[in-house]
This record gives C-alpha cells, structure tokens and sequence, in this order.
C-alpha cells in the first residue's frame, strides 16, 4: 500500500507513514509531539486539524490512592463528629449557668427572707448603744452601689454583721446599725462591696 505523506502540525517536518498505520499516533522525529496520522497525504500547506491525544485507558481516570479513599471518608466524619462535640460542650455550658443562676437566685432570696425575719424579731426593749444611733435621714442616704466607706462615713461602723456569704465568686455580707428609739434599725447588704438592697424597722 502506498505510504501517506503529511506533515506535522507542530514543527511541519514532512513526514510519512505506511497507509495501515492510518489513525495511530505517533511521536514526530523532530519535535516528539504527539500526532495523528492521517487518513490522506497533505502537503504543507493544507490546513492540519489539530492533533487528537491518545485515549486514557478505561478506569484509569477514576484511580484513587488508597490515601485518598480514606481522606473521602475520614474528613467527612471528623467534621460531623467535631459539630457534635462543640454543641454538646456548648449546651453543657448553658446547663452549668442556668443551674449556678438558679442557685445564685435562691441564696438572694434566702438572705432576704432571712434579712426580713431579722427586722421583724428586733426585740422591742433592746436597750440603746451608749452612742446616738442612725436616723430614717440617714438611711435615706444609703443608695444602691455604694461601697462599704461610703456606707461608714454617713453611718458610723455598722453594730453587727448578720451574715455572709461567699459562692461562684460573689462575697454577700448584711451588717444592721441600731436607730435613735428602742427597737430602731436598719440593715444594708453588700455584696462584693456595692450595696444592693437595705431595709430600716422603726426608725
């Protein structure tokens, strides 16, 4: 059979081949592209479709390294596996302050219950301090956020501390002052030395 004539579309170095060989590829002598051969002689000036690559083997593009099947499936599942880690450590965080809010809460309302029923069993016939006591004026000076000097420089020292407290970070203390007349007082609680409650019986 007669040889085909052609030349390569890359360099153009005339080439030919044995018609059998029509559609293999080939390297070119000169450049080593890859290129076709064609099915009719072409001169050098014809025009050159450009030249087609060799098929991949079936399979071959979907080849993956054993590495990469595992990444496929290990990345995926740390990431489900990290989302349920961080909400279970946030909702835990959110029980553990709901619970300190609710203990925090009661010991409030357990000072103040406790601060009423001082107020209310004042013995009438408490004999006086031996030095004038405080006055409904004064009180009246205590506001919410004062410090303990500032409650001392309009009171005078407090004549006892009724209880304290200290939980989560939080120093609660009531201090009660007598009044001027028998059965007389008043009470501020403080916590972490900022008043934020008082009360007064017969003053």
């Amino acid at each position: 059979m007669p040889d085909i004539t052609f030349p390569c579309p890359y360099c153009k170095q005339p080439l030919e081949a044995p018609s059998d060989m029509v559609g293999q590829l080939i390297d070119c002598p000169s450049c080593s592209k890859v290129l076709e051969i064609p099915v009719h002689s072409r001169s050098l000036t014809s025009p050159v479709p450009p030249p087609r690559r060799a098929p991949i083997p079936k399979g071959q593009a979907q080849k993956r390294s054993p590495l990469a099947n595992i990444l496929m499936v290990a990345i995926p599942v740390a990431i489900v596996a990290g989302g349920i880690a961080g909400h279970k450590l946030w909702q835990n965080r959110q029980e553990a302050k709901e619970k300190w809010a609710v203990e925090h809460r009661a010991k409030m309302k357990e000072l103040d219950a406790r601060l009423q029923e001082l107020i209310d069993d004042t013995p009438p016939n408490r004999q006086p301090r031996g030095r004038p006591g405080v006055t409904y004026a004064q009180y009246n000076q205590i506001k919410t956020g004062m410090t303990y000097s500032e409650v001392v420089s309009i009171l005078g020292p407090p004549d006892e501390e009724l209880s304290s407290m200290e939980m989560a970070g939080f120093y609660t203390v009531v201090y009660m002052w007598e009044g001027t007349t028998l059965g007389g007082n008043m009470n501020v609680m403080l916590q972490n030395n900022q008043v934020i409650n008082k009360a007064q019986s017969a003053l």
